[in-house]
Parts: structure tokens; C-alpha cells; sequence
């Protein structure tokens, strides 16, 4: 129901382009249409916050507190940081890429309500900007509403589609990775931005330690067969490699640029086989305390 809602306004979005060029010197624009669809798209938002507020959280805020509920669901969900991508080709933004539509001056309800409760003295609020950011939000909490804690998809060989159909926006979306250093990332950003996280299903880390302890058990035998480690021995006599792997050796022997060398090939390999097909999850912190630690 709120899906169909939002891609008929999405359909009145685009049909506008036709008679206003959507771009950074128009966004200030505003008028009587574009007020109509701040003050419908707002009542679909109001509506799923208090979906999701008595869906998802344990509370006694009552129905007449909106502003109430809408707090407890932002921090839930942490939605003040979360970010989308526009992507519509009917828009021409330099200046508009992303957008957190929870966050700041960004955030529509300040606007809305100035236009819903006094229009005359505040129609100059209506404008294209407000307008997307409010679009953004439903966008967000339409996909928050419909994709339920469980649920997960997983990617084939084809790209996934973040944009979940919209021709609006993209969803952020970020990886997880859970250990041996394959993949790296900046974790706070993964946490604070993705709606939709990318995680290594379990057929996948399984995959990938095999792969990473076989390249281990012939790593240390190519090196302690090198050139460097014999010539290291011969003036290091006493030296022992009991408990030591081949990275730690090759240091030690001052062999290590041949080493990267060596194993660039491997950590290939590694990459190739993390990025096999990977669950995409809700956002919904399920990873804080990983992400986190790192």
C-alpha cells in the first residue's frame, strides 16, 4: 500500500520536471503544486512512523505524540545518518548527489509543518528542495516498513538493484567484512550511512578461510626455500621459526617487498572468492557492536 502511494508520487515528481527544470539554480522554487505533494508525501510519513514505531519498538508514546514517536524510531534506526543516492535522470543537481533526509536542515518537518499550518505566511517554504528531502524520507521509511528485520536477499551474478524500483533514489549500501583482512572499509561510515549492508553469507567466510589456510601452508615453504632466508641462515645460525608464519619470517630476514610480491596472487584469489554472492540485509544495527570493535 505505501509502496504504490509513493511511486504515484514519485510518477507527479517527474511529470512536474516537464514545466520546472529540476536543478541547483531552481531549487528554491516553490508553488501551489509542489506544496500539495510536501503535505501528501508528509501524511505518508507521519503514517509509517507509527507503523513503525508499534511494530518495531516497545513503547507507550501515545498516538497523539507523532513527534514523540518519530524520535524514538530516528533513534532506533539511527536514521538522522542515513543517505541515499539520486539517481533520476529527469534531475540536473551538481550540488545534490546524496541526501540524508533525517539530518539537519535537510530534515522536511519543519517545512511541512509550517506549510500544512500556515500556508499563506510560509508557502515560500514549499520549494523543489524540501520537496526531494521529503521524498528521500518516505523513500527511507518505505524501505525500512517493508523489509523486515528477517529479511535478507541474496545477490546472483546480476548487480543488484538498490534502487528497489524507484527512479528517484538509490539506497546506500556498504559490505561487511568478518575478518582476514580481505576487505577493507571505513566501519563508522558502514554504520552510520548504509541502509542496506552487503554480508558474506556462511558458505562464503567457510569458502574463504579454506582458501586462506591452504595459501598459508605453502606460503611458509616457499620462503624458508628462498634465496633471502639461506642467505639470512648463514650468518643467523641460532635463528628459530618455531611458532612463526611466513609473513612474520619474511620480515625478519628483511624479505618482505618479495613476499607481497609473492602472495599478490593469493590475496587476488581471496578477493575473488569474498566477493561471491553475499546476503543484502536491512540496516537495522544488527552489526553495531561489530563494527564497532574494529
Amino acid at each position: 500500500m505505501y509502496w504504490t502511494i509513493y511511486k504515484n508520487l514519485e510518477k507527479e515528481i517527474i511529470g512536474l520536471t516537464n514545466s520546472i527544470h529540476f536543478c541547483d539554480e531552481q531549487k528554491n522554487v516553490f508553488s501551489m503544486k509542489i506544496a500539495e505533494l510536501i503535505v501528501r508525501c508528509a501524511m505518508e510519513i507521519e503514517s509509517i512512523f507509527h507503523e513503525l514505531y508499534e511494530s518495531k519498538i516497545d513503547g507507550d508514546i501515545p498516538e497523539d505524540k507523532i513527534g514523540q514517536r518519530i524520535n524514538a524510531v530516528n533513534n532506533e534506526f539511527n536514521l538522522e545518518e542515513k543517505q541515499v543516492k539520486l539517481v533520476s535522470t529527469d534531475m540536473y543537481f551538481r550540488e545534490i548527489k546524496t541526501i540524508k533526509p533525517f539530518m539537519g536542515e535537510a530534515w522536511y518537518y519543519d517545512h511541512y509543518n509550517a506549510v500544512k499550518h500556515y500556508r499563506g505566511k510560509n508557502f515560500n517554504k514549499a520549494t523543489v528542495e524540501v520537496l526531494i528531502n521529503a521524498m528521500a524520507a518516505l523513500y527511507i521509511l518505505n524501505l525500512y516498513h517493508t523489509y523486515k528485520k528477517h529479511y535478507h536477499f541474496t545477490q546472483g551474478k546480476e548487480k543488484f538493484d538498490y534502487t528497489f524500483g524507484s527512479v528517484m533514489f538509490e539506497a546506500n549500501h556498504r559490505r561487511i567484512d568478518f575478518g582476514l583482512g580481505v576487505w577493507k572499509c571505513d566501519y563508522a561510515t558502514i554504520h552510520e550511512t548504509a541502509i542496506f549492508l552487503e554480508v558474506p553469507t556462511q558458505k562464503t567466510i567457510n569458502n574463504v578461510k579454506e582458501l586462506f589456510y591452504k595459501q598459508k601452508e605453502r606460503q611458509l615453504p616457499i620462503v624458508l626455500k628462498s634465496p633471502a632466508y639461506k642467505k639470512f641462515i648463514e650468518t643467523n645460525k641460532e635463528y628459530s621459526i618455531e611458532g612463526k608464519e611466513a609473513e612474520q619470517i619474511a620480515k625478519e630476514i628483511g624479505a618482505y617487498e618479495g613476499f607481497v610480491a609473492l602472495i599478490s596472487l593469493d590475496s587476488i584469489k581471496l578477493q575473488l572468492a569474498y566477493n561471491a554472492a553475499p546476503s543484502v540485509e536491512l540496516n537495522i544495527g544488527q552489526y553495531s557492536h561489530f563494527l564497532k570493535s574494529k
